[in-house]
């Protein structure tokens, strides 16, 4: 086997995405819409599992929080690929045999043209080049040290001298709250992570899946899901991103129902300022009267919708910076603490404000700043 060959043999097994540059604006010129860009910002955690079958057929496994994909092609041999946002596209995937390199051209609807390159480098970290238009980017990938279905996305350059090597022919780690790892970086042989290092802890393959399981906007599937909250009877009310809608799913349903967004459709894949109306919903709270309080991201505001309505009432918010509490922006999450105060995360204004249960007064927390505003 050529030195080539076995490189592109090498991108078998699995990846975990760790870093990257530009990819932001790579999907923008992909002409991905706003709302999912932002939703695959919040992605926790990304893998993808690369596989031959036994009639020769390449395999590419994606898994994250946002959506799981699956597609299969036999090298050099058109076929229909879906997107993350259930745009249909025309692929090819050739094996460069003299590079190393996995080659993916993929062609849109509207004729947009996406070349992207795979490849092992000498440290055996997976580097993905994309390249879309004038617009370039970059992802850069660990492969598990074995083949559990696990994996963490973690910061690469840390001491290597602060790594031990892992125990049992590589396999595990003896120290708590240590996960074994290939990073080629330090050395050849597999090494234990401290867990703390890691974006996000290592997820059992051991689950039960009890709303969705699938993508798309109908109301047995999710679309780019951020923030949910479980009521006392155990009834699960999801923030369904890219459906611009909240959910809620009672115990043993096989649907949801629609109670906050969506205009009254069923995929709520309609967006926009309208009462009737969310983008991006970030963060659900409900309280004992089954009103649900949103976290309207796109819209900048937070929305209160009663039980049954098929509107909701602005009660905080309005686009911009400022000294101003009524200003909140690029919000992603609120709670209720026992005393029923709501505190509210204001990503841009980079502040915390707390608003009274009929009462006048708001302040910022950790700040001096003052207004009024009565929240019931």
């Amino acid at each position: 086997m050529t030195s080539a060959a076995s490189a592109i043999e090498k991108l078998k097994g699995t990846w975990d995405y760790v870093d990257g540059e530009n990819f932001d604006e790579y999907l923008k010129e992909m002409g991905i819409s706003w709302a999912i860009r932002q939703t695959a910002k919040a992605v926790k955690k990304e893998k993808m599992i690369i596989s031959v079958n036994d009639n020769g057929r390449w395999i590419l496994k994606s898994e994250s929080t946002f959506k799981n994909t699956v597609y299969e092609f036999t090298p050099g041999i058109e076929f229909n690929e879906t997107r993350a946002d259930g745009e249909e596209v025309k692929s090819i995937i050739t094996l460069d045999n003299n590079t190393g390199r996995w080659i993916h051209e993929a062609t849109d609807k509207q004729g947009r043209k996406v070349h992207i390159e795979r490849y092992v480098d000498d440290k055996d970290q997976q580097q993905v080049e994309l390249t879309c238009g004038n617009v370039k980017a970059h992802r850069r990938c660990l492969q598990s040290a074995h083949t559990r279905n696990d994996g963490i996305c973690s910061y690469l350059y840390v001491t290597c001298s602060e790594l031990n090597a892992c125990a049992v022919d590589n396999q595990i780690c003896l120290e708590p709250e240590h996960e074994c790892v290939t990073h080629r970086r330090c050395h050849n042989a597999p090494l234990c992570y401290l867990m703390n290092m890691a974006t996000e802890t290592v997820c059992s393959p051991i689950s039960t899946t009890t709303t969705g399981g699938n993508y798309g906007s109908n109301l047995d599937q999710l679309m780019a899901p951020h923030g949910m909250f479980v009521d006392y009877d155990d009834a699960i009310y999801i923030a369904d991103g890219a459906n611009q809608r909240v959910v809620k799913w009672i115990p043993g349903a096989t649907t949801g129902q629609v109670v906050a967004g969506g205009n009254g459709k069923a995929g709520g894949n309609e967006q926009g300022p309208a009462k009737n109306q969310l983008i991006a919903p970030q963060s659900v709270v409900v309280n004992d009267s089954s009103t649900v309080y949103v976290v309207d991201y796109g819209n900048d505001r937070v929305t209160r919708w009663s039980e049954g309505s098929t509107s909701g009432n602005i009660i905080l918010g309005q686009p911009g910076w400022g000294d101003d509490t009524s200003y909140i922006s690029r919000s992603t999450d609120l709670v209720f603490n026992r005393h029923r105060n709501l505190y509210v995360l204001d990503n841009m204004n980079v502040r915390i404000p707390k608003f009274t249960i009929d009462k006048s007064a708001c302040s910022a927390v950790s700040t001096s700043i003052k207004s009024y505003i009565t929240v019931t």
